[in-house]
Order: C-alpha cells, then structure tokens, then sequence
C-alpha cells in the first residue's frame, strides 16, 4: 500500500481505529475522489465511502471493500482478483473489462452495473443483485452463481 495527498496514512489508520469502534477514528470517504494509479494493495477498505472514485490504473489487488459504497466508481479494467465485494453496493458502477479472478461479489449490490468483458473466473456472486447489470461478453462459467437476483 502507498499513501499520496489524496489517501493519507492518517486516514487509512483512522478508518482502521473506526472499523474497531465507531466512537473512535473516523470512517473513511473518498467521494468522486480521482485515485487514478494510487495502491491499495491489500487495504481494508470495509465500509469506506468511495461512490463516484475514479480507480483508472490503481492497485486494488486482494483489498477488502467487503460492505463498501463504491455507487458509480470507475473500476474498468483493472485486475481486481481476489478482492473482497461481499455486501459492497456497486450500483452502476463500471467494471468493464475487468479482471474478476477469485473475486467475492456474495451479496453484493451490483444494480446497473458495466460489466461488459469482464472476466470471471471462480468468482462468487452468490446472492448478488444484478437487476438490469450489462453483462455482454462476460462468461459466468466456474463461478458461483446461487440465488442471483437478475
């Protein structure tokens, strides 16, 4: 993980103090911030606000975002393997072309959402919503798909 002007440490550490109490810290929210190359390699970003960010080029490899707002983020084309979406609302959200390996989308909110050519590959979207989601091109095979709502 590295920090920049935009993602300081001292938000980082203080959305961790938050995370294990809420009358401590402070919740993190980066809204329709540019995060454009920034590294969140490995980051618990569980509950952050991030609806609207632009993550063109960011490392977001194996980062957690479980119950995260990522409402109309730009997460196209980014290897987003091994991340943690469970319970994340990605209402309209763009993850085109994007690389979904062992990604975990449980219970996820993914209304409206770009998905076009992503690729999935043991991805679970077990009980996802994906009501009106554009889902062209992508191949659903190898992925957990149980009580999706379409």
């Amino acid at each position: 993980m590295v920090f920049t002007e935009i993602f300081t440490k001292e938000m980082y550490d203080n959305h961790q103090l938050w995370l294990d109490d809420s009358d401590k810290g402070k919740q993190l929210s980066l809204i329709n911030a540019n995060l454009d190359g920034v590294d969140f390699y490995n980051a618990n970003l569980t509950q952050a606000i991030l609806s609207g960010s632009d993550f063109r080029k960011a490392k977001l490899r194996k980062t957690h975002l479980a119950k995260a707002i990522l409402k109309g983020a730009n997460l196209s084309g980014l290897d987003l393997s091994c991340i943690v979406f469970t319970g994340a609302d990605l209402r309209g959200a763009n993850l085109t072309a994007a690389k979904l390996y062992n990604a975990y989308f449980t219970g996820a909110n993914l209304t409206a959402a770009n998905l076009t050519a992503a690729r999935t590959y043991f991805t679970d979207f077990t009980n996802a919503i994906l009501v009106d989601a554009n889902l062209r091109g992508v191949c659903l095979k190898n992925t957990e798909n149980d009580g999706i709502l379409w």
